[in-house]
This record gives structure tokens, C-alpha cells and sequence, in this order.
């Protein structure tokens, strides 16, 4: 927006009208026939300061309900802690308004870390319902599955930048050893979703490596200077 102002030497103030006269102390103003633009730019600073205020909120919601929760299971003397269920719930949430509104690295630290805390959760009620292995079984290799399908996802997405997936794999990897090793220490039961979830990572893997050639080998030297 383009405003013409008026100055009052006397007064030193300026008029936004096109009078002539100083309406403080009648003198006559002087024109500035210079063009000012006024220019807007986003309250990026308050907006954050506003999210940062809703979380705190949401953690003090949060705190004194957990609270009167585990007063009232208590009480009630339920068989099921279905207080710590709805804590655990709540703690989630805390992780997605931080991840979603306060996080600056990035939509790929983002998944990884909400796909984590969501798989976290579900072993987490699994053990409070009594732990019928379920979520070890199952969840977690599916929940990895499902990242390395994410991952591919992103890289034909982001083909230009395709190799900066390269380390997420790895990691993908070595997280995929888990499963893996509950079976082996007799944790869980089922061999085959381990077997898959790691069998998926190292074909990810391999198919990158493989297909990308002297991109993906120069990728992995840089980043581990071999």
C-alpha cells in the first residue's frame, strides 16, 4: 500500500490526509512528494511463539489429566491401567505437535521419528494389556516395511537428489536386525515377518546401489570415506 504524507516541521508528525494545514497547531505542512510503501512480511517469529505456547498448553492439559486418570484407576481398582494406555496416547501426541510445528529438520526426520514413536506406542499397549506378543511379531517389522516403502517412495519422487536417501537405508538396515533378534533370543515366535522386514531393507539397499552405479558409489564414499 502507497501512502503520500504531509510533515509539520513544528510538530514533527506526519499526516496521512491531503490537507494542508497542520491540525495540531495550524501551521502550513509540508508535502513530501516522495513515495513511501509500506511493506508487510509474515510474523514468522510470533507465529512460532504461538505454537510453542499451544504445546505448552497441551502439556500441562495433558499432565493433569493423566493425573486425575491414574487417581480414578485407581480407585475404580480396574484389572487394566488403561490410565498408562491413555498417557502413552498422550505422550504420542506431545511427539507429533513437536515434530509437526516446532521440527526444522525436515519432512524425512519427520516420518522416520513419527513412524518410530507410532510403532513405540503400539509395543507399548501390547505390554500394558498384558504382552501377547503381537506387536513385536507383527507391528514392528510391518511398521519398518513400511518405512523402507517410504523411502523408495521419496527417492522416485526426489529423483534428482535420489542418493541422499542412501544413509536413511542403511539405518533401515541395521533397524532391521531387530526383529531379527527378538527371534533369535526367543522374544518372538514368527520368523517370517522378521525375515521379510530384513529381507526388504537389503534388497532396497542393493537395488540403489546396484541401479544407481557410480552416483550411488560416490554417494557412499563421501559419506563414509571408504
Amino acid at each position: 500500500m502507497v501512502y503520500i504524507m504531509n510533515r509539520c516541521l513544528k510538530c514533527n508528525v506526519e499526516i496521512g490526509d491531503d490537507t494542508g494545514i497542520c491540525p495540531l497547531c495550524r501551521c502550513v505542512l509540508l508535502r513530501d512528494k516522495d513515495l513511501k510503501t509500506q511493506m508487510k512480511y509474515p510474523a514468522v517469529g510470533q507465529k512460532k511463539e504461538r505454537m510453542k505456547y499451544a504445546v505448552r498448553v497441551y502439556v500441562f492439559a495433558a499432565i493433569l489429566g493423566f493425573v486425575v486418570l491414574c487417581i480414578i484407576n485407581y480407585m475404580s481398582g480396574a484389572a487394566v491401567r488403561w490410565d498408562l494406555l491413555t498417557g502413552g496416547v498422550l505422550v504420542y501426541g506431545y511427539l507429533t505437535l513437536q515434530l509437526s510445528f516446532l521440527n526444522q529438520n525436515g519432512y524425512r526426520f519427520t516420518m522416520f521419528w513419527q513412524t518410530l514413536g507410532a510403532m513405540a506406542l503400539v509395543i507399548f499397549i501390547d505390554g500394558i494389556l498384558g504382552f501377547q506378543g503381537w506387536s513385536l511379531n507383527y507391528v514392528l517389522p510391518a511398521g519398518l516395511v513400511l518405512l523402507d516403502i517410504a523411502v523408495g517412495v521419496l527417492m522416485a519422487v526426489n529423483s534428482r537428489n535420489w542418493q541422499s536417501y542412501i544413509p536413511v537405508e542403511i539405518v533401515m538396515i541395521v533397524l532391521s536386525l531387530i526383529p531379527l533378534f527378538l527371534h533369535h533370543i526367543h522374544v518372538t515366535d514368527q520368523w517370517y515377518p522378521a525375515i521379510g522386514c530384513f529381507g526388504i531393507s537389503i534388497f532396497l539397499f542393493l537395488g540403489t546401489v546396484i541401479l544407481g552405479g557410480k552416483r550411488a558409489v560416490t554417494e557412499l564414499k563421501r559419506r563414509f570415506h571408504v
